[in-house]
């Protein structure tokens, strides 16, 4: 936030009541299930550490991050909660994996083999997610090998499974699609019980699947992004759970002027007045016209004040 006297003329605010409010209408939509809080890319913006902090002192359950870096810079600042790592390690990561306590996926027997040799050298006991790609197509066991992986991870004296999780690809968007993974992932986890392993923490709704509701089953726990940050999938636009924006974009005005209706303005003359307005230049860019608060493209915003975000189909993953 920019401070009087201070050189930056634009700034982002974050709204921690609004992270707050945020996890409570999750945690009900999700019906209780436990909360795994997704901070991953510096917390979409927001500030990792900070947010992390808020989300746990706010009852979150777990903590989730893309890379090894983001789980250290978590460890580092002080948070003590289980760190669930969504993306895999490679060879050079495990030892600082197993010395930070964080929470690796595993979706191969190379990676158990890989992890046990660390957690034996250190002399320490590591928790891991069972992932199973059960038709996302980016990473995880197949539905035909999982079984295997668990039964290895089962009889580790070094790894324990603390959660067995999946992605759903189109949820709200293809129910019949979305039940198949359900149902694929709850072959796996029938094969697992049955054999004598216990899944853990059995997680596959993200953001998209909290908000589709309907036939998504939350199982134990989820595991929400943008959600949390006051943003929905594209599909879910016209949906209104009561989420709050946590970041505001802010600068100062430069220049006022009063447009004629149907003069247009922007870059790419993309911006055409249907009313008369007055017009205000914020010092956030160069040419960024109309309210600082309302981009010309990229996300939705609902009246004068930003109520609701759509985020680009690209961000609709978590």
């Amino acid at each position: 936030m920019t401070r009087p006297g201070s050189r930056h003329r634009a700034w982002i605010e974050i709204d921690h009541a609004a992270l707050r409010t945020n996890l409570g209408i999750v945690r009900g939509l999700a019906g209780g299930a436990q909360v795994i809080a997704v901070v991953k890319a510096n917390a979409y913006g927001h500030g990792a550490v900070a947010v992390a902090r808020t989300l746990v002192a706010a009852g979150a359950e777990r903590l989730a991050v893309a890379t090894v870096e983001e789980g250290i810079e978590l460890r580092d600042a002080g948070v003590e909660s289980p760190i669930l790592l969504l993306w895999g390690i490679g060879p050079d990561e495990a030892a600082e994996v197993v010395a930070h306590d964080l929470e690796p996926i595993v979706t191969d027997e190379a990676t158990v083999a890989l992890l046990e040799r660390e957690t034996s050298r250190a002399g320490r006991r590591l928790s891991v997610h069972l992932k199973v790609d059960t038709g996302l197509g980016r990473q995880g066991a197949g539905t035909d090998e999982a079984l295997t992986i668990a039964s290895r991870v089962a009889r580790s004296a070094e790894l324990v499974i603390a959660g067995t999780m999946s992605h759903l690809a189109v949820p709200g968007e293809d129910d019949a699609y979305t039940e198949v993974q359900q149902l694929r992932l709850a072959r796996v986890v029938d094969a697992m019980r049955s054999s004598g392993i216990d899944p853990g923490c059995v997680h596959v709704s993200a953001s998209g699947g909290i908000l589709a509701g309907g036939t998504v089953v939350q199982a134990d726990a989820v595991r929400p992004g943008l959600a949390l940050y006051g943003l929905v999938p594209a599909w879910a636009a016209d949906r209104d759970p009561g989420l709050r924006p946590a970041l505001s974009l802010k600068a100062r005005p430069c220049a006022s002027s009063t447009c004629r209706p149907a003069r247009r303005s922007a870059t790419g003359s993309a911006f055409e007045r249907r009313r008369r307005p007055a017009s205000r230049r914020s010092e956030s860019g160069t040419g960024t016209d109309g309210p600082a608060s309302m981009p010309t493209t990229g996300w939705r915003s609902c009246a004068a004040s930003v109520r609701r975000w759509s985020a680009p189909s690209a961000w609709t993953g978590s």
